[in-house]
């Protein structure tokens, strides 16, 4: 059983954040896989995401895991009357990568009426588990300011 409050699709995730120019589309994150319950993203690793040691900034992979998972918050909610905003994230870094790709899976552990807590797993290419993020969503009425 689905999650989603409508049946959307990557493309409609893909309009939603071609709608006004925001941080995802600027560190060039792509919307991979929309199941019944998780969402997928991927965020090629690049020099400009590098700290100056030359890994990924773990900032980087800590915006890649709140773009995928507020969006998969936003997913659960009528939008026309409802907004779903951050009020905590947390991430451990487990592994540094120097290039190709961090994949981030949000997952929901909680859905409630209020607040929403999400699971957000990022992995290489090879599967290889990279940093874990947990994040909190207030839900409210109304629209995001």
């Amino acid at each position: 059983m689905s999650i989603w409050f409508k049946n959307t699709t990557l493309a409609d995730i893909e309009a939603i954040h071609q709608r006004a120019p925001n941080l995802a589309q600027h560190l060039g994150i792509e919307w991979i896989e929309l199941g019944d319950d998780f969402l997928r993203g991927r965020m090629a690793i690049t020099p400009q995401l590098h700290q100056p040691w030359g890994l990924l900034h773990g900032g980087a992979s800590v915006v890649l895991a709140e773009s995928v998972g507020s969006t998969a918050a936003c997913l659960t909610v009528d939008t026309s009357r409802l907004a779903c905003v951050g009020v905590d994230i947390s991430t451990s870094h487990l592994r540094g990568r120097s290039q190709g790709n961090i994949i981030a899976t949000a997952s929901p552990v909680r859905l409630g009426r209020q607040l929403q807590v999400w699971q957000v797993l990022g992995h290489d290419d090879d599967g290889v588990l990279i940093n874990t993020t947990r994040l909190t969503m207030a839900v409210r009425s109304g629209q995001p300011r």
